[in-house]
């Protein structure tokens, strides 16, 4: 049986390096110049998410089988993040570091751009947020406690819609306003009064989180060892084809 866990999400402001999201003046740019990198003003991160929801979407067919469990709890979810994200466009970050925009633009440089200094590039700031649920009229939306969830707030028992919200992220490149790693702190609060805290960082092409919780030992662990640190500390790894893998048992056209 799972247990069920309400989480309180903090994020810190985010940039979005992939190719789709960026203009870079390289190509056909004379060297002397200087070439710059800024987020274009064509790609909106709301629009795309959007478009990410609706790919994921499941048939009509597969909602309406005999042994529609998981995909409804999947549809829920999907529906749930589609109410709920919101960007807020906060204004422009400067990256000034030559090896730092080459690093956020790695895989747009040639060998022969590598020798190239970049002048002052600069990304276009967002914040995200799940907006609370007391206004939503859709009855999707799960429930804490009896209560509606507030602002950053999800409810998570045995599907976690933020597997999702990974999927998505790992196709955008997303980092910190410095160019720095993005990360996600999740505190949250068990059915039994329990705290966990979980990091999850976006490193490019894979997601890593740090889980912290008092009282149960690792898998494998020793026992006294445990009783001497007090608290159970777990790191998973997790790419693309993971993530994929975990979501198709909710919907199996993710297959």
């Amino acid at each position: 049986m799972s247990m069920s866990i309400n989480w309180l999400l903090s994020f810190p402001e985010i940039i979005f390096t992939n190719k789709k999201c960026l203009d870079v003046s390289i190509l056909n740019s004379d060297k002397q110049n200087f070439p710059s990198v800024a987020s274009s003003s064509s790609w909106d991160p709301s629009k795309d998410f959007k478009c990410f929801l609706e790919s994921i979407k499941p048939s009509s067919d597969l909602l309406n089988s005999e042994d529609n469990y998981g995909v409804k709890v999947f549809e829920e979810a999907r529906l749930e993040l589609l109410e709920r994200v919101y960007f807020e466009n906060i204004g422009e970050s400067p990256v000034w570091q030559n090896h730092k925009v080459k690093e956020l633009i790695s895989d747009l440089i040639t060998d022969e751009d590598e020798e190239i200094e970049f002048d002052e590039s600069f990304f276009t700031m967002w914040q995200v947020s799940f907006k609370n649920t007391d206004d939503f009229e859709r009855e999707v939306i799960k429930k804490i406690g009896g209560h509606f969830v507030g602002k950053n707030e999800i409810s998570v028992h045995r599907f976690n819609l933020m597997n999702i919200f990974y999927k998505w992220l790992l196709t955008v490149n997303p980092r910190g306003r410095y160019g720095n790693e993005f990360s996600i702190m999740e505190c949250g609060i068990t059915e039994y009064d329990e705290t966990i805290t979980c990091v999850t960082l976006i490193l490019n092409d894979r997601i890593q989180s740090c889980t912290v919780s008092p009282k149960y030992p690792s898998y494998g662990e020793d026992w006294e060892k445990f009783i001497e640190k007090g608290v159970r500390n777990y790191v998973s790894y997790s790419d693309e084809n993971d993530i994929n893998h975990l979501l198709s048992h909710w919907n199996k056209e993710l297959e």
